[in-house]
Parts: C-alpha cells; sequence; structure tokens
C-alpha cells in the first residue's frame, strides 16, 4: 500500500514538471527560434 501510495505521489509531481518544461521549451523555441 505505501509503495503504491508514493508512485502516486511522484507522478502527481512529475506530470506537472513535464507541462512546465512544456511550456519552457515553447518560451525558449519562441525566443530563439
Amino acid at each position: 500500500m505505501s509503495l503504491d501510495h508514493h508512485r502516486h505521489d511522484i507522478s502527481n509531481d512529475i506530470l506537472p514538471a513535464i507541462d512546465h518544461l512544456g511550456i519552457f521549451y515553447a518560451i525558449t523555441q519562441t525566443v530563439f527560434g
């Protein structure tokens, strides 16, 4: 149970991080592209 809950927390942290990286990538493409 504990491992499943921990894994769920990690996925909840990774998904917003991917969103932020996508936004950052779009900004850099706009500035440098």
